[in-house]
This record gives C-alpha cells, sequence and structure tokens, in this order.
C-alpha cells in the first residue's frame, strides 16, 4: 500500500516539491531587502546644518564663545528647520547651558523631551540629554535623580566609546559626591576624569580636572598631592588662552593652601594684585601683622564676598580697628556684623521657602514625567502581552498539529506494518502448503511401498501422518480465504444488493439500524476498517458514511444523493478528508484510491 499511494501522490508532490524553492528563494529575498532597509534607517546619520556642527566641534574643544556666537547666528538666521535640526539645535543649548553651569529647572521638560527623541538613535546624544537631565536634578538639589541619570549616561556614552564626553559625566557625578561631603567616593569619579583628559590630550579638561583633584587632596588632608594639582592645574591652564579663570581660582586655591600652612613667601609669589586675590592678600597682611595693609584689602573685598565670608571678613576688622584704636570704627563693624548674622537667618529662611517652592515645582514635574513613563510602560506591557498571547497560541497550535501529525504518521506506519506482517505470514502459509504437498507425496510413495511388502504397521503410521499434513494444509487455506470469504459474506448480503440497485434514488436512504450493519460488515470484511481509519483522523458520520459508500465502489454522484448532499460538498468533503490524513493538499480522486486501497 505504501508504494501504491508513493505512486499514486507522486505527481502532486513533484508539483509541491517544484513550487517550495521557488517560494523559499522569494521569502529569503524579501526577509533581504527588508533587512537592509533596517540597517540603513539605524545607520542613516543625517546631515545637520554647518553652523550647529561647528558649534558643537567648538564646545569640545572648549571654545564656548565661538559655539555660543555659532548658536545665536544660527537661531537668528533659520526660518523653518526640520525636526531633527530643530532638535539638535535644542541639544546644543543645553550643553552650552551646561558647561557654564546656568542649567535650570526650566529647561527639565526639554531635557526630558531629548533624553527620549535620542533613545535608541543616537548613544552619544542620548547620553548628552542623559547628562544634562542630570546636571539640572543636580542644581535642585535632587542627588538621587541626578546620580540615576548621570549613571546612565556613563553607559550610554561607554558604548558609544566617546571618552571626552564620559570624563565630563565623571567630574559631573564627582561634584555630586563633592556637594554631600562623600570625600571617598568623589575622588574616584575626579580621578578618571582626568586620566581620560590625559589619554585625550584634553588640555582645557585636564587643567579642570586637575584642580578638582586639589579639591579631593585638600578634604583628604595631603598637602603634597594637594600642591601639585593646582600646581598642574595652573600649568596647564595658562596654556589655554580661552579660559583663563581655571589656572586663576588653581592660584587662589593653593595661595590659601599656603597661608593656611604658613608658607608666607609662597604665598606672595604666586598671588597676583587682582580682586580675586584681594582677601588672600588681607590674610597675608594680617598673619605679617600689616594692619593697615590687611584692613585695606579686607575693606576692598568686603563688598564681593557672600553673606557667610562677609562676616568673617568684619570680625577680623572690628578686631584690626581695635588694635588700631580706632574704637567707633570698631564698634561699627561690630554692629554691621551682628545686622549681617540677622540677615543671614532672614535670607536662610526666605532661601528655605524658595528651596521648597523649587522642590514642589521639581516634584510636581517629576510626577508628570513618572505618569507619561507608566503610560509608556503600561502601552508596552499590553502589546508584549499581546505578542506573547499570539506567539503562545502559535505555538500550541503548532504543537497540536505536530502531535497530530505524529499519530496520523504512526497510525500509516502501524497500517504499512500490519500490511507487510499479513502479507509475511501469506507468504509462509503458502510456502508451509508447498512443504506439506511435498511431504505427502513422499509419504504416499512410501505408503505404496509398505502395502507392496505388507506391512501394515508402517503402513497406518504413513497414513496417519498423511492425513496430519492434508488436514494443516485445509486450515492454512481457510485461514486464507477467511477475508474472500468474509468480502463474499458482504457482497452477498440482502443490504450490499439494496445498496447496489438503489444508489441514485432520490428517495433511497439508509436508517441509522443499516448504516450500523453495513459499517459492522466493512469492519468484518476489511478488518476493522472504522477503527483504523479513525486513528488517523477524528470523523463525524457523514464523513465515515461517505467513506463506506466509497469502500463499496459507489460514485461520488450516487453518494451525495443517498446523504442528500449536493455533489459540490461530496467533493469538498473528500478533498478535506484528504488533507486531514496527510496534511497537504490533495484531489478527491486520491482519496477515493486511498479509501479503496485501505
Amino acid at each position: 500500500m505504501k508504494d501504491h499511494l508513493k505512486n499514486k501522490h507522486s505527481e502532486n508532490g513533484d508539483e509541491q516539491e517544484s513550487q517550495n524553492p521557488y517560494m523559499k528563494n522569494l521569502a529569503l529575498s524579501i526577509l533581504s531587502l527588508v533587512t537592509l532597509l533596517l540597517l540603513a534607517a539605524c545607520n542613516h546619520q543625517p546631515t545637520y546644518p554647518q553652523q550647529l556642527v561647528e558649534a558643537d566641534s567648538a564646545m569640545r574643544w572648549g571654545r564656548y564663545n565661538q559655539a555660543d556666537s555659532l548658536l545665536q547666528a544660527y537661531g537668528k538666521t533659520r526660518k523653518t528647520e526640520k525636526n531633527t535640526f530643530r532638535r539638535y539645535h535644542q541639544l546644543l543649548t543645553l550643553e552650552s547651558k551646561f558647561l557654564h553651569g546656568q542649567s535650570s529647572l526650566d529647561d527639565l521638560l526639554l531635557a526630558d523631551s531629548l533624553r527620549e527623541f535620542y533613545e535608541g538613535s543616537s548613544k552619544e546624544k542620548h547620553a548628552k540629554a542623559l547628562t544634562f537631565l542630570g546636571d539640572i536634578y543636580f542644581a535642585n538639589s535632587d542627588y538621587p535623580s541626578a546620580l540615576e541619570n548621570l549613571l546612565k549616561a556613563e553607559e550610554e556614552a561607554e558604548r558609544a566609546e566617546e571618552l571626552w564626553l564620559l570624563g565630563i559625566i565623571s567630574r559631573a557625578e564627582g561634584q555630586i559626591y563633592l556637594d554631600q561631603h562623600m570625600f571617598n567616593e568623589m575622588e574616584r569619579y575626579f580621578r578618571r576624569s582626568y586620566d581620560i583628559a590625559e589619554i585625550c590630550n584634553d588640555t582645557l579638561r585636564m587643567s579642570i580636572s586637575a584642580f578638582f583633584m586639589g579639591k579631593v587632596c585638600t578634604y583628604q588632608q595631603k598637602v603634597d598631592s594637594t600642591i601639585y594639582f593646582y600646581m598642574k592645574s595652573i600649568d596647564l591652564g595658562r596654556q589655554f588662552s580661552n579660559s583663563p579663570s581655571i589656572s586663576q581660582h588653581a592660584q587662589h586655591e593653593l595661595a590659601d593652601l599656603y597661608l593656611q600652612i604658613e608658607d608666607f613667601n609662597k604665598a606672595a609669589s604666586i598671588m597676583s594684585h587682582d580682586s580675586i586675590n584681594d582677601v588672600n592678600w588681607g590674610y597675608w597682611h594680617y598673619q605679617q601683622n600689616h594692619t593697615d595693609s590687611a584692613i585695606y584689602y579686607f575693606s576692598k573685598s568686603l563688598d564681593r564676598q557672600s553673606m557667610e565670608g562677609k562676616v568673617e571678613l568684619l570680625r577680623l576688622l572690628t578686631e584690626l580697628e581695635e588694635k588700631r584704636g580706632n574704637t567707633a570704627l570698631s564698634f561699627t563693624y561690630a554692629k554691621k556684623t551682628a545686622e549681617t548674622e540677622d540677615s543671614i537667618k532672614a535670607q536662610s529662611q526666605v532661601a528655605a521657602t524658595l528651596q521648597a517652592e523649587a522642590q514642589h515645582r521639581l516634584n510636581s514635574i517629576k510626577e508628570q514625567l513618572q505618569v507619561s513613563e507608566s503610560r509608556k510602560l503600561l502601552l508596552w506591557i499590553i502589546i508584549a502581552s499581546i505578542l506573547a498571547i499570539f506567539f503562545i497560541a502559535i505555538f500550541l497550535a503548532r504543537r497540536q498539529w505536530t502531535q497530530k501529525k505524529a499519530e496520523r504518521d504512526a497510525a500509516l506506519a502501524y497500517e504499512r506494518l500490519m500490511r507487510q506482517e499479513e502479507e509475511r505470514k501469506h507468504q509462509l502459509s503458502e510456502k508451509k502448503m508447498a512443504e506439506n504437498n511435498r511431504e505427502i507425496a513422499r509419504l504416499n510413495d512410501e505408503l505404496k511401498k509398505a502395502q507392496q511388502m505388507n506391512d501394515t504397521l508402517l503402513a497406518a503410521r504413513l497414513k496417519l501422518d498423511s492425513e496430519e499434513l492434508k488436514n494443516e494444509n485445509e486450515t492454512i487455506k481457510a485461514s486464507l480465504n477467511r477475508r474472500a470469504y468474509l468480502m463474499e459474506k458482504l457482497e452477498n448480503s440482502l443490504l450490499y444488493h439494496r445498496i447496489k440497485i438503489n444508489a441514485g434514488k432520490e428517495k433511497f436512504h439508509l436508517t441509522d439500524e443499516e448504516w450500523q450493519t453495513l459499517a459492522t460488515d466493512i469492519d468484518n470484511a476489511y478488518d476493522n476498517f472504522t477503527t483504523r481509519l479513525l486513528a488517523l483522523t477524528p470523523l463525524n458520520d457523514t464523513e465515515k458514511q461517505i467513506c463506506y459508500l466509497l469502500k463499496l465502489n459507489l460514485k461520488p454522484t450516487q453518494i451525495a444523493t443517498m446523504l442528500c448532499l449536493s455533489d459540490t460538498a461530496i467533493s469538498m468533503n473528500r478533498n478535506r478528508l484528504y488533507k486531514k490524513i496527510f496534511h497537504e493538499k490533495g484531489s478527491s480522486k486520491l482519496f477515493d484510491e486511498f479509501i479503496r486501497e485501505f
């Protein structure tokens, strides 16, 4: 039956095999094209306006004034711009504010929208947006949010392999720990910022990082290291004409250190006579007991100090004027000290109120962002759930189909095995009958000789053996003729003849009892036909009845009339049954041949 099915289905199979390579090649071509388009879309970088590109480069190399001029010029000349250009311009504007230390809470929503815009498209720009977002949180004393965004920016900068940006991020992280007086933590970040600047040979940022390393060593009370880094910052800052304030601030801090360790000559050697060093000169003269000069410099710098610094200078001026014998002026300074301290207390209350308002505003903005993020997360969860359900459904359907196919293949394999076993037994039975016949012929020859010799005992034994072999052959014949007998019994039955004579007549139909009788007769004649067929695929009553009538070699039109169906319905049922059993398309004719041979 296996070979028969192969021959019957070869034409249909060859047609499918000839189509499969074409379909596979077409699918691979489409997939390759889609992949190339996606890669091109991901790798495509827009061509930005020249002014923005030059401003970006200028900020990278510390030419901040040039960058500001280019951004202002671009803002005045632009009329309409693409969204990507507008976003890039906004990013550079925030970068300029960040570098000048002018980030404010008003920029928070813009920075977050830029973070979202560049996420997944540009690692460098995404890292910048996260950095500016962290700096805004830092400016508003939200240290956890600041550090969270800076750590994300650090990861993106590492992926983008942007060392210069990684150095800036490390310095910003260090400033958070510095502001929180976590000196051990801040050293690692300032150290890394300095090392990266050194690797990149970035003179400006080496000078800035060296200045902060000097602060780190100051807090750690490492005098020699503090002097080394401040001197390094001074030397590097002098090489960078665009930012002379770096070396000036380093000189100021170093001079302050020399004054603290009472190395007055070195302090005097590095202090320039400008406003930034007026306080240090005042302290220098104060330590040297130069009362008039100390009063001169303290008085000169009094209005440029913070409120806390002003209180310290007023106390020193009170002491110096009293020492000089100017009691009235000393009293005036003492009174100003008290007034300033009262002002500090009042300002502290106002600052606390402003800080609370700013914190409330910050919390409101963060809540808006969290709601937006929650909605996006919920949307992604819904999409992911739908996709998961879809793929699970496909997986389960595929597994069910595979399981059914395996069961069908196993049933067909079992059917083939049973047929082969039946054929083997048939061949063995015929071989056994042939051997028995030869043995019977030999026994008959010996029986004749025994009768001629009047050996009655031998003759009786030979005759008995011959009869046993004849009986065995009769049993084998009966077994071989059993199917023929059962088929003959089916064909001689009254129900079979009624069907053969009346099939196709409009008023001829079988009762439920007659259908059951027909099924029993067919099962007896064809080795449990129904059970073996149901092992291949589930069948409803109509489908089983179609198979029974096909087994009786009725025409499709006769079957349609008996079952009160149209010819088209019978044809569709046969096609569908073929697909259910073989899991491939086939004609109704192929199904008819399969049933007749089954």
